[in-house]
């Protein structure tokens, strides 16, 4: 995906923020909806992690219990 379509993909939002904390961001040259928008990616990229080992663990209980569904049909 280039980057034009990544930034026709954005939402418009208005969070408020603290006052000091925007005062604190400007002066250390920080965007605050940049940051806002990498933590929401990293929380969402952590759930994602977790809900797929959650899948993974169960994935291999079954196997462990009931075995590979191929395995009656391997030659080899």
């Amino acid at each position: 995906m280039n980057v034009q379509n990544r930034i026709l993909k954005k939402r418009t939002a208005n969070p408020l923020i603290d006052a000091d904390l925007m005062t604190t961001s400007k002066v250390a040259s920080v965007e605050p909806t940049q940051v806002l928008e990498e933590n929401s990616k990293e929380i969402h990229d952590d759930n994602f992690k977790r809900q797929l080992a959650g899948l993974i663990e169960y994935e291999n209980d079954q196997i462990e219990k009931h075995g590979i569904w191929s395995d009656g049909l391997r030659s080899w």
